[in-house]
C-alpha cells in the first residue's frame, strides 16, 4: 500500500491506495547471429561466459534470461548481480555502509532493469521482494549463493581471488553468467592483474561452460559506438 496527500475544503487528508505490483516483463529477441547463440546456450542448461565489445548486449541478454528465469519461469528464487567495486578512475574511498558503497556501482543495473520492464520503479520493486541483489566481491566471504542466477559482470576488473571467492561461492541450484570484455580493463589504472586471460584458459576446460565471442557486428547501440571501435583499431593497428 502507499499513501496518497489529498486537499478538499482547505483540508488534507490522506488514503491508503493499493500500489501496482504487476510487473511484465518486456519480451527481447536476438538481433545477431551470436545473439542467438546466447539464448541456444542458456536453454541447454549451460553456465554462459559472454565476451566481447562493448554494446553487443553481454550483459542485457543476461539479465534478461535471468529475470525470465527468476520471476517468470521461476526455476531460481533470485537473480544475484556480482562484480568488483572498481571504478574507472580513483576516485578515493567512498563512504557509508556496505549498501551505500554498492549504490554508484548499482546503478546500470537498475537502469536495465527498469528497461526491460519499461517502468521507473522495476528494481526496487523487486529489490523488495528479494529477487534481486547486487553484491560486491568485497563481501563475499563466509556465504554461499543458493537458487540462484548468478551474474558476474565486468570480469575483467576482478583479480584472480576475486573471482576464485565468487565461483567458491556457488552452492545448489545456480546458473552462472560470466560477462565481459579485455579491453575494458580499469584494473591497469591501479597496477592490479586482471583474472582475464586465466580464466580463458580455465573455462576451456570446463564443460559445463559455453563461451560466446561477441564481435564488431554484434553491437547494437548507437552505430557511433560501432564506428568508434572500428576507427581505434585502425589508430591502434589492432
Amino acid at each position: 500500500m502507499i499513501e496518497v496527500v489529498e486537499q478538499k475544503d482547505n483540508l488534507l487528508s490522506i488514503k491508503k491506495v493499493k500500489e501496482n505490483n504487476i510487473l511484465q516483463l518486456l519480451s527481447v529477441t536476438p538481433k545477431t547471429i551470436n545473439q542467438q547463440k546466447i539464448f541456444d546456450a542458456y536453454d541447454t542448461e549451460k553456465h554462459l561466459f559472454i565476451h566481447g565489445f562493448p554494446g553487443t548486449g553481454k550483459t542485457f541478454l543476461g539479465l534478461y534470461l535471468a529475470l525470465d528465469s527468476v520471476v517468470e519461469e521461476k526455476e531460481y528464487d533470485k537473480v544475484i548481480i556480482v562484480r568488483s567495486s572498481v571504478p574507472s578512475r580513483r576516485q578515493g574511498f567512498l563512504p557509508g555502509s556496505e549498501e551505500e558503497k554498492n549504490e554508484i556501482f548499482e546503478i546500470p543495473y537498475i537502469a536495465l532493469v527498469n528497461e526491460l520492464y519499461n517502468r521507473s520503479d522495476a528494481y526496487k520493486l523487486l529489490k523488495n521482494r528479494e529477487q534481486i541483489k547486487f553484491l560486491s566481491t568485497s563481501y563475499l566471504r563466509g556465504i554461499t549463493l543458493d537458487n540462484a542466477v548468478i551474474i558476474i559482470d565486468e570480469v575483467q576488473n576482478c583479480n584472480f581471488m576475486e573471482l576464485h571467492t565468487i565461483i567458491t561461492r556457488v552452492g545448489n541450484n545456480c546458473r552462472v553468467i560470466i560477462c565481459g570484455d579485455t579491453s575494458q580493463n580499469d584494473l591497469k589504472y591501479l597496477h592490479e592483474d586482471s583474472c582475464i586471460d586465466q580464466l580463458f584458459d580455465i573455462i576451456n576446460k570446463m564443460p559445463s561452460f559455453f563461451k560466446i565471442e561477441m564481435e564488431v557486428k554484434d553491437i547494437c547501440r548507437n552505430k557511433i559506438v560501432k564506428e568508434w571501435i572500428l576507427a581505434s583499431q585502425k589508430e591502434n593497428n589492432l
